[in-house]
């Protein structure tokens, strides 16, 4: 699924904090036109890539090429990490530089990761931390940014030229400092796992243990353990979540439906079914959640409400 970001000119890019303790939903498998980097602050967060589940804890930097499909598959509750978003004209201009060129080059890997020093990671978070001070409130951030809440919604920046500078210097500083930065070890996920995710993520619908047992080629028990084993969690709750990432594309239509229309929609049995996993998750009802919704503005330097859980 191609995501729009939604930036506008004269944005070359956007920078925000994820905070697992402001909730943000989590997005289902996708890809931008956008290079994307992350930094971990804090905790740790878990990708799935072509395949593979990799998970980078304290200062990793992680490194998604534009075009690459990705899924955040989970981040522990006291996760914090940055999120930068870089147009191609930023990744191509340094691209054309001798020292830069594997930037571009086709052959360097559309997922990398590694883990950086100290210096440079304080360098690097200090950094970002000044690029963030002009832009919209991190909790109108981390609830917008992937769903957009507010259809109209678009990433604003009271200083462009200073943000676009910075994250020219950013995508450099990152790349040098990635060089001599250790990566983690990827777990290559079983065929079979690999084609339960594909047919739990295609369709929003019952789909039996039985039959993805069948369709892989083993038995359910193996299947069941295998997939709990290889993704880090059960079956049940990795197809809750696609259930409710798939709620939260209905629910960011325009016109707005119900909840029970978008629940349904999904893939949720019931209205109870889905007030139960999405309590599960968020910590509150449904009505709850999305009534804060009123309550954002995406004034600059906003206050931040102290994020519960985190």
């Amino acid at each position: 699924m191609r995501m729009d970001l939604k930036l506008r000119n004269p944005y070359q890019g956007l920078i925000y904090q994820v905070d697992a303790g402001l909730d943000p939903p989590l997005l289902g498998c996708h890809h931008h036109d956008e290079l994307e980097l992350n930094l971990v602050i804090r905790g740790r967060i878990t990708y799935l890539v072509d395949g593979q589940r990799w998970t980078m804890g304290r200062r990793s930097l992680v490194w998604l090429f534009p075009g690459q499909e990705h899924q955040l598959l989970h981040r522990s509750a006291d996760a914090r990490y940055f999120v930068a978003a870089i147009t191609a004209g930023i990744l191509n201009e340094a691209a054309a530089s001798e020292r830069y060129a594997d930037l571009g080059d086709t052959n360097t890997p559309r997922f990398q990761n590694s883990e950086i020093g100290p210096e440079p990671f304080d360098l690097l978070r200090r950094h970002l931390e000044s690029l963030t001070e002009d832009g919209p409130s991190a909790v109108v951030l981390n609830r917008e940014l992937g769903f957009g809440f507010r259809s109209g919604f678009h990433y604003e920046h009271d200083d462009p030229a200073r943000l676009n500078a910075g994250l020219r210097y950013l995508l450099l500083a990152c790349w040098r400092y990635h060089r001599h930065g250790a990566s983690s070890k990827p777990v290559t996920l079983h065929p079979a796992v690999q084609r339960a995710i594909a047919i739990l993520d295609d369709q929003s619908g019952a789909v039996p243990l039985e039959h993805l047992a069948t369709d892989g080629g083993v038995s359910m028990a193996y299947i069941s353990r295998l997939f709990h084993r290889q993704v880090g969690m059960p079956m049940h709750q990795y197809r809750a979540s696609r259930r409710l990432m798939r709620f939260w594309q209905v629910w960011s239509r325009t016109p707005r439906p119900r909840l029970l229309d978008a629940a349904l929609s999904a893939g949720f049995g019931s209205y109870a079914q889905f007030h139960r996993v999405f309590r599960a998750t968020h910590g509150c009802g449904p009505r709850q959640y999305v009534r804060t919704e009123a309550t954002l503005k995406p004034a600059f330097n906003a206050p931040d409400p102290a994020p519960s859980g985190g």
